[in-house]
């Protein structure tokens, strides 16, 4: 055989192998396909290296200057905006299924006994209605907290503030210190495996329409003596961003990245894109500077990653502004931390009643009137179940997300509406279990999810009784194998407002942390003390619950502060 004859065999062969190794990968993409589901690319930016700074702590928040809440009382006019709504609800839109009301349970009495496991507690609870200067206090709260051990961090529209007993006493940084633009939105965030408090705050628009956001980090202080400061313009993630700015900030993190989603708007508000950063927790934690991915949309508006992600990020959508009726479809995205393109699908799911701002009614003045249907908060999750619908699965992931959504088709009141999806077939689970909505006899609205340690997931949000309707009371929940998969929910109340809000206001959301990596959750929220009604009156509330077969996972400090032996909650 010549040797020619051999380098035509081994060319032949080498061929052979290329075409066996891209048949091999057929399957995968039909597999892709046969879930229906499309592959889209990341973008790359640059995130220049940080400025040092040194907060001055103060025993109560700052007052706020003319110009400073002048700039609020904007934000709270123009900022979480959404699309012009040109869809209208045609076809059956999908009612309640019969008995899968949310239950209000009746805490143990408070006589003195021992609590069982399985009963609800809060463990601490902080008001801070007569800290807060009146200047200060807004019924738009958007309250957010996390932490680990004796240090916490919390924050809302009007302040910041961090404690270093476990939430027993706080004291106040002023969130315009070193950004004298600041308007409004804030975000905290711990990461454990790093020991990092992440700190998001939003900035107010200038003559262009343009704003930027910082995004704080500190290594193990919760932004106690010194951090470092990045700062994110629209044009300097994309040059072609121009006269235009973030709007309604959402923040998770993934084992290695940080992922923060926006809304953008132009000048004259109108909405333009929905965008999710990626940035490299090891270089925010080295306060270094990096390159990340970004992703932007314009089919779909609002983002929502989920709490409790790995080495994977889910985030989605449930508003199509591509046009059609009704809204009954969710879009998923699936971001491998070592890719940087994304799988995307569209999800067919029970359809809702349309809801934008203003449609949503509950009480006079109305607390809801702000609200609309934007996702507001996702979770990835294990459910539980009585058996009778499905059983508990070892392992078997959920990826779950909620949104408000008015009254109307079966539904007498407005609700917390939910989507339930299997994280491994990306298929809905079966019946009522894949759509977790929260309602009943009341009205339900701003929820925030997260998942423990274990899989169950606890969460808080507001409802509101008869006679009137109009005073937000705060509830949490947990649902675990006390309180098995929902529909319906637990209903416990945490702390129960005194009057509602008169500027016919509320939000923009709560929030809810898994405390430490454990079995128990921390909840930034907020509430009105006043006995009548008023405008920008409701005060910040910061909570620590789970159940009592828990309470040693949260409470190893009480030794040392006292404050919570026994410290039992039962309004």
């Amino acid at each position: 055989m010549g040797r020619n004859t051999i380098l035509r065999i081994c060319k032949f062969g080498f061929i052979l192998m290329l075409l066996s190794l891209m048949l091999g990968s057929l399957p995968v993409i039909a597999q892709e396909q046969s879930q229906e589901s499309t592959v889209v690319e990341s973008n790359i930016a640059v995130a220049e290296s940080p400025t040092i700074e040194k907060p001055v702590l103060y025993s109560s928040p700052p007052a706020l200057t003319v110009e400073q809440r002048l700039q609020l009382d904007w934000a709270d006019a123009n900022t979480n905006l959404s699309p012009i709504l040109d869809k209208t609800t045609v076809g059956d839109v999908a009612g309640p299924v019969p008995g899968t009301e949310s239950s209000f349970v009746e805490m143990s009495p408070n006589s003195g006994s021992p609590l069982a496991p399985g009963d609800p507690n809060i463990y601490i609870s902080t008001q801070f209605g007569s800290i807060i200067p009146g200047g200060n206090k807004s019924n738009v709260m958007s309250s957010s907290t996390d932490g680990k051990g004796l240090k916490m961090f919390f924050t809302g529209n009007y302040f910041a503030a961090n404690s270093v007993d476990k939430g027993h006493t706080w004291k106040y940084v002023n969130s315009y210190e070193d950004f004298p633009e600041f308007c409004c939105s804030q975000i905290s965030l711990y990461d454990e495996s790093r020991n990092i408090y992440l700190w998001l705050r939003m900035g107010f628009p200038d003559a262009n329409g343009e704003n930027v956001f910082k995004l704080s980090v500190d290594v193990n202080d919760p932004f106690n003596t010194s951090y470092w400061t990045y700062t994110f313009a629209p044009t300097g993630v994309n040059v072609s961003w121009t006269n235009q700015f973030w709007d309604s900030p959402h923040m998770q993190m993934g084992a290695d990245y940080l992922y923060v989603s926006w809304n953008m708007f132009n000048q004259s508000g109108i909405w333009v894109r929905t965008v999710i950063l990626r940035f490299p927790l090891d270089a925010l934690a080295a306060g270094s500077g990096f390159s990340y991915n970004y992703y932007t949309n314009t089919d779909w508006f609002t983002f929502i990653p989920v709490s409790g992600a790995q080495h994977t990020m889910y985030f989605a959508s449930n508003w199509d502004a591509t046009g059609g009726a009704p809204f009954d479809s969710v879009g998923i995205w699936r971001w491998h931390e070592d890719a940087t393109g994304l799988t995307y699908w569209t999800k067919t799911v029970p359809a809702w009643t349309t809801t934008g701002r203003g449609s949503i009614h509950c009480g006079s003045p109305n607390w809801l009137a702000r609200g609309d249907m934007r996702l507001l908060t996702g979770a990835r999750y294990e459910i539980n179940s009585d058996g009778i619908a499905e059983p508990r699965q070892t392992g078997k992931t959920v990826l779950g997300w909620w949104w408000n959504v008015a009254e109307g088709s079966g539904f007498t009141y407005p609700y917390i509406n939910g989507a339930a999806f299997y994280e491994d077939t990306m298929e809905l689970l079966p019946g009522y279990l894949g759509r977790p909505y929260v309602y009943g006899s009341w009205c339900f609205a701003y929820p925030s999810f997260t998942p423990n340690d274990r899989g169950d997931l606890g969460g808080v949000f507001n409802y509101s009784t008869g006679p009137n309707y109009q005073i937000p009371i705060v509830a949490y929940t947990i649902a675990d194998d006390f309180w098995h998969a929902p529909p319906g929910w637990s209903v416990y109340d945490a702390v129960i407002s005194g009057a509602g809000p008169s500027d016919a206001q509320w939000g923009n959301y709560n929030t809810v942390r898994n405390y430490q990596s454990g079995s128990t959750w921390i909840a930034g929220t907020h509430y009105i003390p006043d006995t009548n009604n008023c405008s920008n009156c409701a005060v910040p509330l910061w909570i620590a619950f789970g159940r009592e077969r828990d309470a040693a996972d949260f409470r190893y400090s009480c030794q040392i502060f006292g404050a919570c032996i026994p410290q039992v909650y039962r309004p």
